[in-house]
């Protein structure tokens, strides 16, 4: 059993990347208005390195091995790959429906760790999880027909595909051992997945749009999703996967869906119709069964103690003087 002090760790960096992950889908909306999907991506994690690099100089943590540093580049293109077909997919489909699609995230990871990684395989209240998660996603991509065309189609290709990348990162990150190295670990991760997918925009011509035209509000939502979303959610996914279930992690797709749908609603206009919410229910209760699965005493205390957490955290931080 997880001793009070980890399981607080957990659902504070639980807490962490529902709710910011739950708002970048808005803010990449934002980010992508004046720059291009792929050099989004590409400046947010070369940026992202950088800052993690600091941190993790001034921590003076260890140097990682040859093993985790292949881990790290491996882990960290996958992942940033699959943020740049989310960030392409948001160009023609609104954000809550993009994070509804990316909320069946754990089917994947469960099927991927089982027949990939060697994993447990799934128990039979997984089972049925993924199989209503999958149905709900199949019903919300056809109750939007409007997007169903052969202009979508490679938007649709993209966001699926989003899916199985992000997946296999989380699984092939889980392998590295770096305690003691998160931010070096997170650094080296966004060096790699932004070089990367920044050397695309050199072939497919996305650097040649008007840099002089980009406005303020994609700069100001470009820093966000660096510093909110990829450095500090970022560095909370990585502490996650190195300390808890592979199933247990994925479970923010229950809650990062909901927040993207009314933020979407709230800020953008985005049309939320009955059907949408009809069919997302069937996606989160699919997922919900995912991860209530096998582990629900689990659950139930890491979903009441993370507000607790989270308040004492905030507390504590505005309570320490400041140094200048």
């Amino acid at each position: 059993m997880l001793d009070g002090s980890r399981n607080s760790k957990i659902a504070f960096n639980f807490c962490c990347i529902c709710l910011i992950w739950g708002s970048t889908f808005l803010a990449v909306k934002y980010a992508i208005e004046t720059i291009p999907p792929f050099v989004v991506t590409a400046l947010r994690y070369v940026m992202a390195s950088l800052v993690l690099a600091m941190i993790s100089k001034m921590r003076k943590e260890t140097w990682l091995t040859a093993a985790n540093l292949r881990l790290a580049a491996i882990s960290g293109f996958l992942l940033s790959l699959g943020n740049a077909l989310v960030c392409y997919s948001v160009t023609s489909l609104p954000t809550g429906l993009v994070a509804v699609v990316i909320g069946s995230l754990p089917a994947w990871i469960i099927l991927f760790d089982w027949q990939l990684f060697r994993g447990k395989p799934p128990q039979w209240g997984q089972v049925a999880g993924i199989v209503l998660s999958l149905i709900g996603v199949g019903a919300l991509t056809s109750s939007h027909s409007e997007h169903l065309d052969m202009r979508n189609l490679l938007v649709w290709i993209a966001l699926f595909s989003s899916i199985g990348v992000w997946a296999m990162g989380t699984l092939v990150q889980r392998q590295a051992s770096v305690r003691g190295s998160i931010f070096l670990f997170s650094s080296v991760q966004s060096l790699v997945g932004g070089v990367m997918i920044g050397a695309t925009t050199t072939w497919d011509g996305s650097l040649a749009f008007p840099w002089d035209q980009i406005t303020t509000s994609s700069v100001l939502a470009l820093l966000y999703l660096t510093l909110v979303g990829t450095v500090a959610a970022g560095t909370s996914y990585v502490w996650l996967s190195q300390n808890a279930e592979p199933r247990l992690v994925s479970t923010y797709a229950l809650i990062t869906p909901v927040v993207a749908v009314w933020l979407g609603w709230l800020v953008a206009g985005e049309a939320v119709t009955g059907s949408t919410l009809s069919n997302s229910m069937i996606v989160l209760a699919g997922v919900a069964l995912i991860a209530l699965s096998g582990q629900a005493w689990r659950t139930k205390r890491f979903v009441r103690r993370a507000p607790v957490i989270l308040t004492e955290r905030v507390t504590a931080t505005l309570r320490t003087p400041v140094e200048v």
